[in-house]
């Protein structure tokens, strides 16, 4: 299935970076299962109640790093070089951090079904 995708202009580091406009059921399962894997549930039957315990604050950055993973398809460095795959993760850690949250929150808006962004360009 091919999934539309949009090119979006980081403003600090003035990168072009190309993203899925969104993603399969499967994706977001693994995308989520991260952060189910986080915390420990302990069920108190005699109490019809559980207990949670031992959050692994770990998963968090896991979780953000599977959505870069699954969202992210290329990353263009001065206007002719595409990074893909494995290459993207070391590239999105070392933007300034003003756009690496704007790559996290466009993330955000896709997952939840939010209205785009306008920061994205023309399919270019």
């Amino acid at each position: 299935m091919n999934t539309p995708t949009k090119k979006i202009d980081l403003p600090v580091s003035g990168l072009k970076v190309e993203m899925k406009d969104w993603i399969t059921g499967s994706e977001a399962e693994y995308i989520d299962e991260a952060l189910l894997e986080a915390i420990k549930v302990s069920p108190d039957m005699s109490r019809r109640s559980a207990s949670l315990s031992n959050f692994d604050t770990s998963k968090m950055k896991e979780e953000t790093h599977r959505s870069f993973e699954k969202f992210i398809i290329s990353i263009f460095e001065d206007g002719k070089d595409t990074k893909t795959g494995a290459e993207i993760l070391p590239i999105i850690l070392d933007l300034p951090e003003s756009d690496y949250e704007l790559l996290k929150e466009e993330i955000k808006s896709r997952r939840v079904g939010k209205k785009k962004s306008p920061v994205e360009t023309s399919g270019q």
